[in-house]
């Protein structure tokens, strides 16, 4: 499922959208969020891409990115689902920064505590 957000300021701070989103029932907690749901969303984003031959299982974690066959836009658009589906921001130079989906999952992991402690 992908959510376009509407272009300009919101009236709600982002700190209380981002708790609305994680106290949503309709929405996953990150309690249960696993490097499976990580790989379900890279295939997502790979299923949206005509061109994109995304092959990804759990053995794969640690497998680059770009051996993967997922590129710096796909790559975004995994991160912007992190955010919309689950409420964890990952900037973008910290994202490109990742190498393979295990650190992805890892620093999804990190900002999601960090995010918990300032809430």
């Amino acid at each position: 499922m992908w959510v376009t957000r509407p272009v300009g300021k919101s009236n709600v701070p982002r700190a209380s959208r981002i708790r609305s989103i994680r106290n949503s029932p309709e929405e996953t907690q990150m309690d249960s969020f696993s490097i499976d749901n990580l790989i379900e969303l890279i295939k997502e984003v790979g299923e949206q891409d005509a061109s994109a031959e995304i092959s990804i299982s759990t053995e794969d974690v640690d497998t680059g990115f770009d051996a993967l066959g997922v590129d710096s836009l796909m790559l975004l658009s995994v991160v912007a689902q992190l955010d919309v589906q689950y409420g964890i921001s990952i900037g973008l130079e910290d994202a490109t920064s990742a190498k393979n989906p295990a650190e992805l999952f890892m620093m999804a992991k990190d900002r999601f505590a960090l995010d918990r402690k300032i809430a």
